[in-house]
């Protein structure tokens, strides 16, 4: 978790293959399957801001990035529901791989409305 504007226990939920996992592959071949796609790709993810303690008025604006790839600007009342994000940044993700094998994930958050 991390905190930014006064908001307390922001976090980045990443989702591959742009759902959220219900159960992960079961058969040998669901797994090699899997395996390739995460490590050849093409691998689409989606990428959402969770706020669980938004002041009023609950309106955050901000944009996501996968490495280089910035998506939004994104308005979200957060009072209303906790989540929100970008569903498909029209990217493969492993594209945005660094030399060092990391990838970077980010929020860009421009700011809150005065209440």
């Amino acid at each position: 978790p991390f905190s930014a504007f006064g908001l307390e226990d922001l976090r980045l939920m990443v989702f591959p293959d742009g759902k959220e996992p219900v159960k992960g592959p079961r058969s040998r071949r669901q797994k090699e399957l899997y395996t390739k796609k995460v490590t050849e790709g093409p691998l689409e993810g989606c990428l959402k801001l969770k706020v669980p303690e938004c002041p009023p008025p609950h309106i955050v604006e901000y944009f996501l990035h996968i490495g280089s790839v910035r998506c939004g600007p994104f308005k979200h009342n957060f009072g209303e529901n906790t989540v929100n994000g970008c569903l498909d940044f029209g990217i493969d993700w492993l594209k945005q791989v660094e030399p060092d094998q990391s990838l970077m994930v980010k929020v860009e958050i421009l700011g809150l409305p005065e209440a």
